[in-house]
């Protein structure tokens, strides 16, 4: 790959077309979770939307690695945008569960096709003496979205037109941004000739994947939980979900800011021990999350646990998966979304069972022990694990 400096344009034109995809992704996250709740209290239908929601993880990642190595990245988001931008007028047409739920599944894939598009075009168009700022300036992006897409999901989750319309301006918008301003990208000879790469794993790459499959499991059961949690424990109403994730991102914002100087002070077995701190805080703060039944005292545990912590982890996980071969940086992706993806159906089938014959305070137990776990493999990977400091 042969990088070319960075326009301000370029920086510019990808960091709104991020701001503008989140904004999409969770305003129809929030507004089909809604939907499918209120068709059925029971789960049932909420558990097909995470489940269809996360198919395309577990099945079409790989492929989706092998395609973004060997075509333009420009190219795939462009194509991903055009099919994001008309998926919804659809229910305009005629609205039913499975229409829906294949709606839920291609919004998904294409979903997927841009997220391991843009993380790629960063680890391989942008200079890296920026590189962290520019990861720390899009999760900041996605605190944003969430909050606003959270909101305008929630308010029209009652009009299907006008969010349809919302949905396609967001996306026009991008496919013109991406078309402008993104640059093509140049290989080196031997990706021309098409020689072939493979994905390796290094020690540190195994425990981000052992880490990437607990925090899966985590917050799978945190977000199918939430709902009866709200209902059932706090007596909060069904918009309550959207408000706990408007501010949700008030705590990744601060999250940026604090990020900032933990990504450019501190190394790779640094960034590990700022996991394992970050995890076992976490975990004691679900420790009073589920003590407390006042509704403010969790809310301030939230903002804490899924605004600051889980960020925190994710934030620097990302990171240090981005600094990995470029030429390979696809295939990596796609390994850990088909792993995530995995979990995450396989916690959304077995939660409603196992919600038969454990309440929902009982559950939440169930995620106290993972982020145990997940601290415990940390800490033991830092003590008898060598690992370089660079």
């Amino acid at each position: 790959m042969i990088l070319i400096k960075n326009t301000e344009e370029e920086k510019n034109g990808l960091v709104i077309a991020n701001f503008l995809y989140n904004i999409a992704l969770y305003s129809f996250f929030t507004l089909f979770q809604l939907i499918f709740y209120r068709k059925d209290s029971t789960l049932v239908y909420l558990s097909y939307f995470l489940v269809f929601f996360s198919i395309p993880k577990i099945f079409f990642s790989v492929y989706i690695g092998k395609l973004l190595s060997k075509y333009s990245l420009k190219k795939v988001l462009i194509i991903s945008n055009a099919f994001l931008s008309f998926s919804i007028f659809i229910l305009i047409i005629k609205q039913s569960i499975f229409l829906m739920i294949l709606i839920t599944f291609f919004y998904s894939f294409f979903s997927q096709v841009y997220k391991i598009s843009i993380l790629s075009y960063i680890s391989k168009n942008i200079e890296k003496k920026i590189f962290f700022k520019m990861n720390t300036i899009l999760f900041s992006n996605e605190a944003l979205g969430i909050m606003i897409g959270s909101f305008i999901g929630k308010n029209l989750s009652n009009d299907i037109l006008k969010y349809s319309v919302f949905n396609f301006l967001c996306y026009l918008t991008m496919f013109i941004i991406h078309i402008y301003f993104f640059k093509e990208e140049k290989y080196s000879k031997d990706l021309i000739e098409g020689k072939n790469y493979r994905v390796y794993f290094n020690k540190w790459q195994i425990l981000n994947i052992i880490i990437i499959f607990f925090i899966s499991s985590i917050l799978a059961l945190q977000g199918i939980l939430l709902f009866p949690f709200l209902k059932e424990i706090l007596k909060k109403s069904e918009e309550e979900i959207s408000t706990l994730m408007i501010i949700q991102g008030i705590g990744m914002i601060f999250t940026t800011i604090i990020s900032k100087k933990i990504f450019f002070d501190n190394k790779i077995k640094g960034l590990y021990r700022v996991l394992m701190k970050t995890v076992f805080i976490v975990f004691l703060s679900m420790v009073f999350y589920i003590l407390f039944n006042s509704f403010y005292i969790v809310v301030l545990l939230f903002v804490f646990i899924e605004g600051v912590g889980i960020s925190i982890i994710y934030s620097s996980l990302y990171s240090l998966i981005q600094i990995i071969n470029k030429k390979t940086v696809s295939q990596f992706f796609s390994i850990l979304n088909t792993i995530e993806g995995v979990n995450y159906v396989s916690i959304t089938l077995i939660t409603p069972i196992l919600l038969k014959y454990i309440n929902v305070k009982g559950m939440y137990y169930f995620i106290i022990f993972f982020y145990f776990i997940l601290y415990l493999l940390i800490k033991y990977f830092l003590k008898n694990v060598h690992l370089k400091s660079k």
